[in-house]
């Protein structure tokens, strides 16, 4: 399969009277661009610009998108949510960089997000350097939460796709072809001609219930055996957030639309190792049916994908890294090498017992993708989303309160996109 993206780098995006996007700059009709993604369920639909350097906070953010349209069939976009189900990963599809498109959840949450457009939390975090389109979109009276927030995502990605379909008849600013097929009967070599070590790339998913979810092709796949998927679906809006209410585990989807986790090991193939494939991983909540999970991914790795070792990330918190443990024991039977990568929720000491629920002697290296750390709010000009909680003043407010039960969005990533990295040798 080959996948051709063009990118087109936006520059600057202005609220105007015609909607067009000419010499980099993106002009948007804002009334026409509600009217043709508001939704029932909302009683109050606003779109706001959130530039970088702004002393702008944007509160509650849900979910952050790249904008992007498939070329060969727009229809297809975002698939199983607002594009048809159709076969992602080849053909060509159109992604704007410089912009996102970011949502804010305006229903009660434990746990909440939010993005510094400038001051010293900007820095975490990629989303302070896109301008973003910023979606706030206020529930009517009595509205489900699983109802809205499904209203929710499929105004974000109508957004996305309609961005991306302004600009699709310019010109790109660059050209990328990924291309990959599935073939375990061939051998890449190094330069000495030793064969290159197989590495299989185990994506543990969390799909628990509705809206503590990632979907792949609009569905959550809550009783799923493990599943080997093309790398460059992913690429393509295959896969996309929709964990509300966990959001703190969860990667946004702009980070599946450019998953660096494949995109490395795509540009390590044939060098360093072989990358042998994708195996898609489900997170039951019972014992045995982790040990069941993570039996069948094994056997797919070692006997379909002819694996010599195995890398693997998760989504959620605590109980997934039992899954984890369980992957690396049926490894480990099979003679298979194992890194896992997670982030730290629970220390700042790096102590392996303070990390992981569990210590297994069959991991043969762990990757940390950092941890938790308090931090303090300064005041901004401007707030876009709600500042009040429960109608209760919110920690979140301008005058700049210290952080409690608040993340940063974009800082905290178990696929492998942070800005920050320390290694130790």
């Amino acid at each position: 399969m080959k996948l051709k993206i063009y990118y087109i780098d936006v520059k600057d995006v202005r609220f105007g009277k015609e909607t067009n996007f000419e010499n980099g700059i993106l002009t948007i009709n804002k009334e026409e661009m509600i009217q043709k993604v508001n939704n029932e369920c909302f009683s109050e639909l606003e779109i706001n610009l959130a530039y970088p350097g702004e002393s702008c906070r944007i509160s509650r953010v849900g979910d952050v998108i790249q904008p992007m349209l498939k070329l060969d069939n727009e229809e297809a976009t975002f698939p199983g949510i607002i594009g048809e189900v159709t076969p992602m990963g080849e053909g060509e599809t159109l992604k704007l960089r410089g912009i996102a498109v970011v949502e804010t959840y305006e229903m009660p949450l434990p746990r909440n997000h939010f993005i510094d457009m400038s001051g010293p939390n900007a820095v975490f975090t990629p989303f302070s350097q896109t301008i973003n389109i910023v979606i706030t979109a206020k529930p009517i009276e009595g509205c489900e939460k699983m109802a809205y927030g499904d209203a929710l995502k499929q105004t974000s990605l109508t957004v996305a796709k309609y961005l991306a379909q302004i600009c699709k008849n310019a010109i790109p600013d660059e050209e990328e072809i990924l291309s990959y097929n599935y073939n375990s009967e061939i051998e890449l070599f190094d330069k000495d001609m030793n064969r290159l070590p197989r590495v299989v790339y185990i994506h543990q998913y969390l799909a628990a219930s509705e809206q503590i979810e990632q979907t792949f092709y609009g569905k959550g796949y809550y009783t799923s055996l493990p599943m080997i998927f093309h790398p460059l679906e992913f690429f393509d809006g295959a896969m996309i957030n929709k964990n509300f209410l966990q959001s703190m585990n969860a990667d946004v989807s702009y980070f599946y639309q450019n998953h660096p986790m494949i995109k490395e090991l795509l540009s390590r193939r044939g060098k360093d190792l072989n990358f042998s494939g994708v195996i898609y991983c489900h997170t039951p909540w019972a014992l045995e049916e982790k040990k069941r999970n993570a039996m069948f991914a094994v056997q797919l790795a070692k006997n379909v994908l002819k694996a010599d070792a195995v890398t693997i990330t998760k989504e959620g918190g605590g109980h997934p890294q039992i899954d984890m443990q369980q992957l690396c024991y049926f490894c480990e039977k099979a003679n298979i090498k194992t890194e896992i990568s997670f982030f730290e929720l629970n220390t700042t000491s790096g102590k392996y017992e303070e990390v992981l629920l569990f210590y297994d002697e069959n991991v043969d290296a762990i990757t940390s993708f950092g941890c938790l750390e308090k931090i303090e709010l300064p005041p901004v000009d401007r707030v876009i989303g709600s500042t009040t909680f429960a109608g209760a003043p919110n920690p979140i407010n301008e005058k700049g309160n210290v952080l409690n039960n608040w993340d940063i969005r974009g800082a905290m990533s178990q696929l492998g996109e942070n800005y920050f990295k320390s290694i130790k040798y």
